[in-house]
Order: C-alpha cells, then structure tokens, then sequence
C-alpha cells in the first residue's frame, strides 16, 4: 500500500477521530485550570476576617432540627503573617455547643471557635446567636 493510500483510506474516519481527540483534550484542559489556582482561592484575606459558617454542638441522642440566626459569623483572627497566609479557612470551625443545656424557643447562645495553633481569636461577630428548634411537620 504507497503512502498516499494510507492517508487517505478511511479519511473521514481519521478526520473524526482528530477532532473527537482535540475535543477530549480540551474537556481535560479545562477541568485542570480551576484546581491549579484553587491554592489561590483559599488564601485569608488581608485583614484576617473570615465569614464561617455556625454548626450546632448536640449530645448524640438529640434528634431534634435547629434553626441559627445569623447562620454565620464574622471571625477575626491574628497571628504571624506565615502562618496566616497558610491559613485555610476551613481550619476555622465555628459553633454552638447544646450538648448540656435545653433549648427554649428564642435563647442566645455563646459563639465559639476553634482554631489551629499559632493563631488567635482577635474578635467574633455576633458573639452570640439565637437559637430555636425546628418544629416538626
């Protein structure tokens, strides 16, 4: 079989198979960008204040559903400007802890947070959230 044959037997196929190949490429291609600047997008802000989520501290026989409100708190922490910028914010874990006391509707309960070391609390907002429990339907 010369050259020629081998380029052009089954062009149409060939021609497929490249931009199915090309198309392939660029579905990978652009699924990788995001994860290589996500290191980006987890950096702390330049004042140290996050805004982080509150979750609910119960004993493990409580069942009962809980609305917060805010649902979310303002945290601002201080440390050494290293240890800040490898700061993740998902190492900051903010919650309310009903493990001992019963909820009454409308109670406002501390805020408290935990952080991991070499970092300290500067300031929570609110520092207390009211919280009420779901009624069922």
């Amino acid at each position: 079989m010369s050259a020629r044959d081998l380029i052009l037997h089954n062009l149409p196929l060939k021609a497929l198979s490249f931009v199915l190949a090309g198309a392939l490429w660029l579905a990978i291609h652009s699924n990788l960008k995001p994860s290589e600047s996500a290191g980006a997008q987890i950096r702390p802000p330049e004042n140290g204040a996050f805004t982080r989520p509150i979750y609910v501290m119960t004993s493990p026989e409580d069942r009962q559903s809980y609305s917060i409100e805010p649902s979310a708190v303002s945290v601002k922490v201080k440390g050494d400007s290293e240890v800040l910028k490898k700061l993740n914010p998902d190492d900051i874990q903010v919650f309310v802890r009903l493990t001992y006391i019963p909820v009454v509707p409308s109670v406002r309960f501390p805020v408290e947070v935990k952080l991991p070391a070499n970092v300290a609390l500067e300031q929570v907002s609110p520092s207390n959230v009211k919280v009420e429990p779901v009624k069922s339907q």
